[in-house]
């Protein structure tokens, strides 16, 4: 009875184990490739570098993954998305009543964000450039996507006087936010340096009010005439 016993529970535990074992194997091969994509690019990592890395056999990135740019959505791709999406979420209890205030609250949330995945993002954009038949473009991840949507049902709430198509009112200003992050070395770099605050500052006054400042409205032709 005990042997029995021993023996049900040696082939019942068999299955867990093997189960472990290939989830620590996908831990291992995404953590090397994060590593590597970061370190090389998309063009320049290979799979073999990356299975030397996480000790795996070559074999397992394909059988686990598919491809490379199937290892690259699920190591690099994803990871982005959700960051996207928990920043999203994390902001969309937000009321929009005080429009400068906001705006340096979100040019300072995103920069401090983006700078954190900064390696990641860029990563992301040299993949795109090399291979965009195999990867999506950043704007159709769910959350990029999501986060828009978001930010733009917002605007229209709480905007009845906005002069410019939303869907460009809400991705400008994450352009401007990622562009400082990404290009700061070459837009932003020189002496004495811009402080944080004046940085964000410029940012969410170029949101709200840009770069001359709130202007009034053309006079009306037909009202001028005569």
């Amino acid at each position: 009875m005990g042997a029995e016993a021993k023996a049900r529970g040696g082939a019942e535990s068999e299955p867990k184990r093997r189960r472990r074992k290939g989830q620590d194997v996908r831990r291992m091969i995404l953590e090397a490739a994060l590593e590597v994509f970061n370190a090389r690019g998309y063009a320049g990592a290979t799979t073999r570098e990356i299975a030397e890395r996480s000790g795996c056999n070559e074999v397992l990135i394909f059988r686990h993954f598919g491809s490379k740019a199937g290892l690259f959505r699920e190591a690099m791709l994803d990871p982005f998305s959700t960051f996207i999406e928990r920043y999203a979420a994390a902001r969309s209890a937000e009321v929009v009543d005080d429009p400068l205030g906001r705006a340096r609250d979100f040019t300072r949330g995103l920069m401090e964000s983006l700078r954190r995945n900064k390696p990641l993002l860029m990563a992301l954009i040299a993949a795109n450039a090399y291979e965009p038949d195999l990867l999506p473009r950043l704007k159709d991840l769910p959350g990029i996507n999501g986060y828009f949507e978001a930010a733009a049902k917002t605007i229209r709430a709480n905007s009845s006087t906005l002069n410019m198509n939303v869907d460009l009112a809400v991705r400008l200003p994450f352009a401007l936010v990622a562009a400082m992050v990404l290009f700061d070395d070459w837009l932003l770099d020189r002496k004495p340096a811009f402080g944080e605050a004046e940085l964000v500052e410029a940012a969410a006054r170029m949101m709200t009010e840009g770069v001359l400042g709130r202007l009034p409205d053309p006079p009306d032709p037909e009202a001028t005439e005569g």
